[in-house]
């Protein structure tokens, strides 16, 4: 099959697909957001308590979301072929791959808790802390099951679902939230444990309604009978694909709680200032994610098929896509800065602390534009099969490299030697990726 030189209508639809993948990212954050700012109306121990299992409940579901995201990959590269049967076998890997994730989630979410109930001293905390993980738990499912079809459907470049139910997710949290947390008429809620109720019974009506929608299409939703089919070649390659992405997604978010716990020691400003920081990061690179989703499938794609030009060229074009992307966010930073630090904390600020979360975000420009293109060229290389590199270089980059550094620059510039640490673990570790992303690139997959 003879693939002709990406076109512009084809660079568009590559675009907008990575927009549509974009905001199911940024629907998970703004019910976090939402659920922040209900609980923090009911009490400072169940902010507290919501806060500290929200970010394990979210780690848990970002090494997931990494084991998750090889289907691209691996779809992709079967993207052409006639016979159906290695889609369907993929398909019932995944599945199957979701069940044992839902498993995982729960122990790790547990398995923490109970760590922390050793560690926190305010049992009223420990107490709200548990129920509110044991509201979590029935949500797991449905999350992980509508993250896996809403990726199966990106490979087929329908996005347009799941990104309106995405959008419904947010709307029908805030309005769950507050039935389950203050109650209405006879009914008084469940306090701060309602958030987590809630949060479970939106994942369920959303997957519910996009089952209703593709229930007829096999080639999403294959037979109940057929997932556990046990003669299936794919499953040990899926997980070998899997655990690397998963543990690259895991320690991204593993590095910024680090900094954090760095910057307890030295005040509750600079960790107020941190979150304000790692906030804006984090609603900013929601788009390079759904980019590297998208550029994953197509470039197996076109390695499927010997297209190594197709594959040069969108490469290249989404790393430069990336890099004016983190331009943009960084000018648009600098512009809405006082804003930006104002929808996070209100108008009741010192001046110390608005003028040391100004100069953390100042600072966070640069990890912005290094770590999108981290986020992209790893996409490129799961679409090249290579899920090693980025986990390699994030692990001795960062983690022996780059810690190393903050250390050595918090001792030498106090707090901001933390975010002055992160830069230069990310900046390493990109180094890294990028090397290999040339060498295969150029040298090796790349060349015609």
């Amino acid at each position: 099959m003879k693939i002709q030189k990406i076109k512009r209508e084809e660079l568009w639809k590559f675009i907008t697909l990575s927009i549509g993948a974009s905001i199911s990212q940024i629907a998970l954050i703004l019910v976090g957001l939402s659920d922040s700012i209900m609980m923090g109306r009911q009490s400072s121990s169940g902010l507290a308590a919501g806060t500290l299992i929200s970010s394990i409940y979210n780690l848990g579901l970002l090494f997931c979301m990494g084991m998750i995201i090889p289907i691209t990959y691996k779809l992709g590269s079967v993207k052409y072929q006639k016979d159906n049967t290695e889609k369907k076998r993929i398909l019932q890997g995944y599945y199957q791959m979701v069940i044992f994730l839902t498993i995982f989630v729960m122990i790790f979410l547990f398995g923490i808790v109970k760590i922390n109930s050793y560690i926190i001293k305010d049992a009223i905390v420990i107490s709200l802390a548990e129920k509110y993980a044991i509201g979590l738990l029935p949500g797991v499912l449905p999350w992980l099951l509508f993250y896996l079809i809403r990726n199966i459907l990106l490979c087929k470049q329908k996005v347009k679902l799941t990104t309106i139910l995405s959008g419904i997710s947010v709307l029908l949290n805030i309005g769950i939230n507050y039935v389950c947390i203050y109650g209405v008429g006879k009914f008084k809620g469940f306090g701060t444990t309602g958030c987590a109720i809630a949060t479970s019974i939106t994942n369920w009506i959303i997957l519910l309604l996009l089952v209703f929608f593709i229930r007829r299409d096999r080639d999403i939703l294959p037979e109940w009978k057929r997932i556990y089919y046990k003669k299936n070649g794919v499953i040990k390659e899926i997980w070998k694909l899997g655990i690397p992405s998963g543990l690259v997604f895991f320690s991204e978010y593993l590095i910024f709680t680090v900094g954090n716990t760095m910057l307890s020691h030295i005040g509750t400003d600079s960790v107020i200032a941190m979150g304000i920081a790692v906030s804006w990061l984090n609603l900013s690179y929601m788009f390079p994610v759904g980019l590297s989703q998208v550029l994953t499938e197509q470039i197996a794609g076109y390695i499927s098929v010997h297209e190594q030009n197709n594959v040069k060229s969108l490469s290249k074009l989404s790393m430069w896509v990336g890099f004016f992307y983190s331009i943009l966010c960084g000018i648009l930073i600098v512009i809405f800065r006082e804003s930006l630090i104002h929808i996070i904390v209100g108008n009741l600020i010192s001046k110390e602390l608005y003028i040391l979360s100004e100069r953390f975000l100042f600072i966070t420009i640069g990890i912005i534009v290094v770590y999108n293109m981290i986020v992209i060229t790893s996409g490129i290389l799961r679409g090249l099969g290579d899920v090693k590199t980025p986990l390699f270089m994030m692990f001795f980059m960062y983690w022996i490299v780059g810690i190393g550094g903050t250390l050595v620059m918090t001792y030498l510039f106090q707090e901001y030697g933390v975010l002055f640490g992160m830069l230069l673990g990310f900046s390493l570790t990109f180094a890294g990726i990028y090397s290999t992303y040339q060498k295969k690139i150029w040298r090796g997959n790349g060349e015609g």
